[in-house]
This record gives structure tokens, C-alpha cells and sequence, in this order.
């Protein structure tokens, strides 16, 4: 089998649990099949992933481009990937085309616009309630591309749930498919108490609610150290911008450090990870990591939103207004009985993202579509059907527009060019 993988960025592992959820799907994919290749329209960075060591195939793509068409005819993938449902708007209308019998698959990351919703209600002090997703144009823009395609991935049990129970989308049509944690991790040796030191946060600044925990963690700072005046927390995040630097104040226990080279042993040499999340959604990849660690985690609903999939106990404690979150991190920097207890539920959380409980379900269901036939598959899904129909001209227009205005106005360069030149 032939895959291809369109990112809506370059993934990069040590940026963010994006990064690293994006290529344990690539490594799951790439099992059995004949090619892998990795393509995206975005800049590559030194923090891209390097592809050729797992022996995948790389591509430099252009939007609104026809060389697209011809890479992906001649590459002839039976089976596409698409990195968030922007990524689908661009290219899944020229994937169609080209090749109409490739299995389209929407890797969702996270619903992206229940996180916009949620930050909007946030911001204008209003209490999120699921129809109000019906209003948000992203979010029919997100559930319009997850119609248009074959198969979506679905990283959280609560969307998976939404999805179907209150927006009708055929379960045929999606996957659920959490972090993927593999032996290694499993078994990893984590640092006993007395080689333990201060709290944690750690995030990529280019997220939304990472940033605005970043700020929620400085306003409930001085609580903290008032009640625990030896507290510490370092911060670290990939992309620091220089707003967050303004809030490093080392005299007072609150450093900001940037990137961590290494973000399971900064986390594993914490006593204690805080993650004061006001809005997001998807699974929480730095909670995931502090229990891979054995660092009991502090964190809000939103944090552990779909993440006690068959465990009932977080690892720490989920806090949902300012005085629990304060109490429970000052009493895991004091209490080391209740350090113990947080951090005794960590590695049956862990066993929960086993990857052989999930890898084999998503092989199972993708043998399932191509033995039942594609187009079989697809008439199961008949919004599924209107929107391919109508929906994916309305990009396939605005594409060709684009591409068409681009390639005038290089031939009007051109020309003028000529022009000076002959004079």
C-alpha cells in the first residue's frame, strides 16, 4: 500500500504532542505498507521531524498549485492522510480528483472549533454549552470535511461521543484513536521524591490555551508562594515569545526557561506538574507525560477532558476553581504521603494508551472499508456523499481561481520584464 500524509505542518516530536501523535500514526501506517511519504506546503524547521530515519519519503508541496495534481497522480496513493480539516479544504477535493479510489482519512488532532468555542466563551466570560458550536463557522467547516471524508480520527472519547450522540456522524465513519504509548515508555524508570524538585508546566506557546494557562499560573502564583514561600515552578515551552519572557521573575520562584531539549526528564525531575487549562480540547499530551513520569499532575476539567478512559482515578487532582487548584499543589509540595497517593494511579493511567490496545483497531477498520469496497463504505454515509458533491467544489473554484490569478500575474511579470529589457 501506498500512503501519503499531508501536514498542515511539518511535524516536529519535540514541539509539541501533536507532533509526536502525528508521527506514531505515520509509524502505524507505515507497517505493511509498500511507500510512506510526508508531504506539507509549510516551511520546514530544525525542528522537523527527520523522516528518513524511519525510512519515509518527504515532499515539499504547493497550494493552490497544479503540480500538486501531477505529484499525487504519479505517486498514485491508495491511501491519504490529512493533518487537520484546513488541510482537507486544500488538497482533499484534488485528492478526489486524481485519484478517486484512494481511502481519504481526516487525522482531527482535536476538534479544532470546540477549542475556538470554548476560547470565545472564555474570553467573554460565557459558559460553553454544545449548541453553541452550531453558530461557530469553523465548526461547520470542521464537521463538513469530516463528512467528506472516509474516516476520521478521533484523539478523545468526549469528541467521539459529541460527534455521534449530538451531530449524527456515523460511527462507520470515525476512529477513535488516543495517544499511542509504546513498551519503552511503559516501563520507563522514573526518580523517587527525595531527587525531585519544584512544579512544572510546560507547553508550546503557539497554542492558544498553553499560553493563557501560562497566565493563570502566574496570577495564582503568588497564592501559592504565600502559603509555600520555598515553591519554584519552571516553564518551558517551545516558540517563547517575548510576552512570556516579561513573566520570568526568578526572585519570586516563577522562571520561564523556553524550550526543553528533553520533555519527559524535565517533567520526571518535577515534584508536580500544574496545568490551570481554561479552555482546549483533544487530549492533553504534558499530562500524559507526567504520568509516563510518575509526576502527580494538578490540572481543571478541561484538562482531563477524555482522558480516564478505563481508569477512574487522575493521577493528582482535577481542580476546577482557584481555591482547590491552590490548596492541591501547595499540599503535593508539602505532603509526601499525599505525593505517594496522587502518583500510585500513574502507570495503570498510563496502561490506558497502550499501543496494542488501539494500533490493532485502527488496521482492523481500515481492512474492513477496503473489503467491504470504497464506495460501498461510502454510501453509508449520504451527508457524506452531498458534501463531495457540492461542498468540495465550492474549494475546488476558489483553488482554481487562485492558481489561475497567481499564473496571470507571473505572465504579467514576465512580460513587463520583457518589455524593460527590449528597451
Amino acid at each position: 500500500m501506498r500512503v501519503l500524509m499531508i501536514g498542515y505542518v511539518w511535524p516536529e516530536p519535540s514541539s509539541s504532542a501533536a507532533g509526536r501523535h502525528f508521527m506514531s500514526l505515520a509509524k502505524l501506517l507505515a507497517i505493511g505498507a509498500s511507500r510512506l511519504c510526508i508531504a506539507s506546503a509549510a516551511e520546514r524547521t530544525e525542528y522537523s521531524a527527520n523522516f528518513e530515519v524511519f525510512g519515509f519519503e518527504s515532499q515539499q508541496l504547493e497550494i493552490n498549485s497544479a503540480s500538486f495534481d501531477e505529484y499525487v497522480s504519479d505517486f498514485d496513493p491508495q491511501l491519504v492522510v490529512f493533518d487537520r480539516f484546513m488541510t482537507e479544504e486544500q488538497f482533499g477535493w484534488r485528492v478526489a480528483k486524481a485519484c478517486p479510489n484512494a481511502l481519504k482519512i481526516l487525522d482531527t488532532e482535536d476538534l479544532q472549533s470546540l477549542r475556538e468555542e470554548r476560547r470565545r466563551c472564555v474570553m467573554a466570560g460565557e459558559i460553553f454549552q454544545t449548541r453553541m458550536l452550531l453558530s461557530a463557522e469553523k465548526f461547520k467547516r470542521e464537521i463538513a470535511a469530516i463528512h467528506r471524508s472516509d474516516l476520521s480520527l478521533i484523539i478523545s472519547p468526549y469528541e467521539h461521543r459529541l460527534l455521534i450522540d449530538s451531530f449524527n456522524v456515523p460511527q462507520s465513519h470515525l476512529v477513535l484513536l488516543p495517544f499511542l504509548v509504546e513498551a519503552d515508555e511503559l516501563s520507563v524508570s522514573t526518580r523517587p521524591l527525595s531527587e525531585r524538585n519544584g512544579a512544572v508546566a510546560i507547553g508550546n506557546f503557539r497554542h492558544a490555551p498553553n499560553w493563557d494557562s501560562v497566565r493563570e499560573l502566574y496570577r495564582l502564583w503568588p497564592r501559592i508562594r504565600e502559603r509555600q514561600p520555598s515553591a519554584t515552578i519552571s516553564i518551558f515551552g517551545a516558540y517563547l515569545p517575548p510576552k512570556a519572557m516579561q513573566l520570568n521573575q526568578p526572585q519570586i520562584g516563577f522562571c520561564v526557561k523556553g524550550r526543553a531539549e528533553d520533555a519527559l526528564k524535565v517533567i520526571g525531575e518535577a515534584r508536580l506538574l500544574l496545568a490551570p487549562l481554561r479552555f482546549g480540547a483533544g487530549l492533553k499530551g504534558k499530562l500524559l507525560e507526567a504520568a509516563i513520569m510518575g509526576t502527580p499532575s494538578v490540572t481543571s476539567a478541561i484538562g482531563a477532558e477524555g482522558m480516564l478512559i478505563d481508569s477512574d482515578k487522575w493521577p493528582g487532582v482535577i481542580a476546577n476553581d482557584d481555591d482547590h487548584f491552590v490548596e492541591a499543589a501547595v499540599r503535593l509540595f508539602r505532603d509526601d504521603d499525599y505525593f505517594h497517593e496522587c502518583q500510585r494511579p500513574t502507570k495503570s493511567f498510563v496502561s490506558q494508551f497502550k499501543y496494542e490496545n488501539w494500533a490493532p483497531k485502527l488496521k482492523e477498520r481500515l481492512a474492513h472499508i477496503l473489503e467491504l469496497g470504497i464506495e460501498n463504505h461510502r454510501q453509508g454515509n449520504l451527508t457524506g456523499l452531498l458534501m463531495n458533491y457540492h461542498g468540495a467544489k465550492s474549494y475546488q473554484f476558489m483553488s482554481q481561481w487562485i492558481q489561475v490569478k497567481t499564473e496571470f500575474a507571473a505572465f504579467r511579470n514576465a512580460v513587463d520584464e520583457g518589455d524593460h529589457n527590449s528597451e
